[in-house]
């Protein structure tokens, strides 16, 4: 378990919800993974130890798909990719491109600075993500309104883009 007692959760089988319960990230398992949501910043750590408590390596996670750009479904995103440098961030064009924009990041960064000490204030998480020297958010595979991710085993995601929150 977990420093903060956080356990994942099976939702089904291969499918569960890693990170706390006000910041939940989720993770489908076909031959392949694919973490969904990026998490705070603050979540990073839970997110990393709830995987090795699953007993999954984390060579089998292929993908990290966003569902839109706020800082608490990206705070995790340039931990995660440090760590696990072949993870491909999946997401859509307009969240690549917003992810590229030097405001953006700075803002995000900041906001995800912000949850972490609320987090931290509320118990929630015990200290902030360490620093990531030069940050990175890139989109690795731009998907669009009807593109399929095929984690393998009968597990297929299809993509639809629904704006607003």
């Amino acid at each position: 378990m977990n420093k903060k007692g956080y356990r994942p959760i099976t939702i089904t089988s291969g499918f569960y919800q890693l990170g706390t319960p006000a910041y939940p990230a989720y993770l489908s398992l076909g031959d392949y993974g694919m973490i969904i949501e990026g998490g705070t910043g603050a979540t990073f750590t839970t997110i990393v130890e709830q995987i090795k408590e699953l007993d999954i390596q984390p060579e089998r996670i292929k993908y990290l798909a966003l569902t839109h750009t706020h800082a608490d479904h990206i705070g995790a995103v340039p931990h995660l990719k440090k760590l696990w440098p072949h993870l491909k961030v999946v997401a859509s064009q307009v969240a690549a491109n917003l992810l590229k924009t030097e405001e953006i990041i700075k803002e995000s960064i900041r906001m995800d600075n912000i949850l972490a000490k609320t987090m931290i204030s509320k118990g929630e998480v015990a200290e902030p993500a360490p620093e990531v020297e030069n940050p990175i958010f890139d989109v690795d595979l731009v998907v669009k309104e009807g593109d399929r991710l095929d984690l393998g085993s009968g597990i297929v995601w299809t993509v639809y883009e629904t704006p607003g929150h």
